[in-house]
């Protein structure tokens, strides 16, 4: 039987400046099966909130440093209270602990979703008799049921004008570019247009032509020798993946770089890969034309990242804390 845990925690443990107690329990577990949310909560009404998701692989929550760093520059740009990332942290990994104690399988597999609302909406007469202000907060560890890639290993992969500039997320900040927010529409949009066209993913390209990211996921390609990737600067999320993988190709002895890369380099790659949950997956066509894959690399690269696990994330904290100039 499939175990699905679902927590449901304290906000005024896990933000800053919130007008509120903390809880006695930061974590409280809750019925999966149960009804959960209050239709007059803003991210039903508005989608107006933020999520993180990762794998769990024998025990380990991957890369949830990077991932709480992420929640923390998510909630800046979105006007959120600012996390605790220790205090999430934490409360990731013993909501893990207990799914693997209810699973009663220190191997199993999980897929961790954290989901965080603007809480109630305090316009509306049900929401202002709950508690408007403060954040609803959810954790969720279940089997991923359904591979997105449908089972494939390497990928069909599309180009697809976004329709904003690379410049969007400095120039128009309320648009949100660069946020990892609950609204999906678009996202998942994209995911039936790729496949009403015989395809499994698609990478975005700005006004100017430059590569940007996918829908749920980062690119990496190699031209030549050298192995690149969007500026995380143009209004993309700054993948948790991607820079895991960057942690491998540092211990190979490669290097990758990141840029403004137009999109005619991504379309003449030599290799490339679509990268999410500590997962890559080799791209083998983009826009029709075959891309050589090298699945040896790809799964020793895929077996790195769940087994050195120490000094992946040594390199990648480091990492993140060069390029966006504050601590990991």
């Amino acid at each position: 039987m499939t175990k699905t845990i679902l927590a449901k925690l304290d906000a005024p443990s896990l933000f800053e400046g919130l007008d509120a107690e903390p809880a006695p329990n930061v974590i409280e577990y809750l019925d999966p099966e149960a009804e959960q949310m209050n239709l007059f909560d803003l991210g039903i009404l508005r989608g107006d909130g933020i999520f993180e998701a990762t794998h769990v692989w024998h025990g380990v929550p991957l890369a949830v440093r990077l991932h709480m760093l992420r929640l923390r520059d998510s909630a800046a740009l979105t006007d959120l209270p600012v996390p605790k990332v220790d205090a999430w942290e934490m409360a990731v990994r013993e909501v893990v602990e207990h799914y693997m104690e209810v699973a009663g399988d220190s191997d199993r597999e999980g897929f961790v979703k954290i989901l965080v609302s603007r809480g109630p909406d305090g316009s509306t007469t049900p929401g202002r008799a709950r508690t408007p202000g403060i954040p609803s907060v959810w954790i969720y560890i279940d089997e991923q049921l359904v591979d997105p890639n449908g089972g494939r290993e390497s990928l069909r992969v599309l180009t697809l004008p976004k329709e904003v500039s690379a410049d969007a997320a400095q120039t128009a900040p309320w648009m949100l570019y660069g946020a990892k927010t609950l609204s999906y529409a678009m996202n998942m949009a994209v995911y039936r247009e790729v496949a009403r066209r015989g395809a499994d993913n698609a990478v975005f390209y700005s006004t100017e032509g430059l590569v940007l990211e996918g829908p749920t996921s980062s690119v990496v390609w190699r031209a030549g020798d050298e192995f690149r990737t969007a500026s995380p600067d143009m209004g993309i999320l700054h993948g948790t993946s991607q820079q895991e993988f960057y942690a491998y190709l540092n211990h190979e002895g490669l290097s990758g770089e990141y840029g403004r890369f137009p999109i005619e380099d991504l379309r003449a790659a030599d290799q490339a890969w679509i990268m999410g949950g500590s997962t890559l997956h080799p791209v083998e066509s983009i826009d029709g034309r075959d891309v050589h894959t090298d699945l040896e690399f790809t799964r020793a690269a895929n077996l790195f990242l769940r087994t050195q696990r120490e000094y992946v994330e040594s390199y990648s904290l480091a990492e993140y804390a060069r390029i966006h100039g504050r601590a990991a």
